[in-house]
């Protein structure tokens, strides 16, 4: 059970957001706000109006960045962050915050407009609990080195913990990964997303299979991004079959968790099965990576 993903709250509001204009200047003041700050906050936009953006923070906010964030704005710069804001009755939630600058019907700069979705990430203390499916915890800047990995990423992909202990997690990329897919994920989890993907990995032994990936944010105490858990269920119904001996391979491999993998992190949300990859043309440097080099 993953409290911070799993409560009451968050079910079914993971495509919700919600938006409001603040002054540039300190405090910032609300100026406007849409109905969606009910269903995220328990907020109506009437009684948020006039009020300052300071109202919705606490404890675990961090204001700091949020106020620089809302200054970036004034410079026709947006940005977004991961932060804990808090609701009517005080509680906290996880949300991903994005800023960016908003004009009037005149295109004169008026304020920064706020967007808040619900953040997808765990805890750490989450991301170490036991999982049925073969799983890595990795750090969350590039090249994603590995720190963790369970019997079930060993069973899959080959590797024990003294043979991934320091390396990256490209050492599972094989010469059909489709890097584009690969990086889209990594993007959208460090923006407190989770990233799914279908993609052709490949074992130690260079055999190359079908699996279906999930990077999924983690939060440190200060609810900042520190690192990614990284989900993987072969995928039974799409071998990769340029090697005979894929299919043995694969289910070879038990226990078979794809029936997990729909919410891997969260059995409660509604099932997201694993997108279709972003494709794109291979760079002469990718084209040229051998099995498990790290991407340029």
């Amino acid at each position: 059970s993953f409290g911070v993903c799993s409560s009451s709250w968050l079910q079914g509001f993971m495509s919700v957001e919600a938006k409001i204009v603040v002054s540039i200047e300190a405090p910032h003041q609300i100026l406007c706000a849409d109905d969606g700050l009910l269903k995220l906050m328990d907020w109506n936009s009437s009684e948020v109006v006039g009020r300052t953006l300071r109202f919705l923070m606490g404890p675990q906010t961090d204001a700091v960045k949020i106020h620089a964030a809302v200054k970036n704005a004034s410079f026709l710069k947006s940005s977004a962050l991961q932060t804990v804001l808090y609701g009517r009755g005080g509680e906290a939630r996880h949300v991903v915050v994005s800023m960016s600058p908003f004009h009037d019907a005149s295109n004169m700069l008026a304020g920064c407009l706020v967007a808040f979705t619900p953040s997808e990430a765990i805890t750490y203390r989450q991301a170490m609990e036991d999982c049925p499916m073969a799983k890595a915890i990795v750090s969350v800047e590039h090249p994603n080195m590995l720190q963790m990995i369970n019997f079930g990423f060993t069973q899959l992909f080959g590797y024990n913990e003294s043979q991934a202990s320091g390396r990256s997690l490209s050492i599972v990329h094989g010469p059909s990964t489709n890097l584009a897919g690969w990086r889209s994920m990594i993007a959208a989890a460090k923006g407190g997303k989770i990233g799914r993907c279908n993609l052709t990995l490949c074992s130690s032994s260079c055999v190359e299979f079908s699996v279906d990936v999930a990077f999924v944010p983690v939060v440190d105490d200060a609810s900042c991004i520190s690192n990614l858990v990284v989900y993987f269920s072969p995928n039974f119904s799409r071998p990769h079959d340029n090697n005979n001996n894929s299919n043995n391979f694969l289910h070879a491999f038990q226990p078979a968790p794809s029936d997990y993998f729909s919410s891997p992190a969260y059995p409660h949300l509604p099932d997201h099965a694993a997108a279709p990859c972003p494709h794109a043309a291979p760079s002469p440097a990718d084209a040229r990576r051998a099995h498990g080099q790290p991407l340029p």
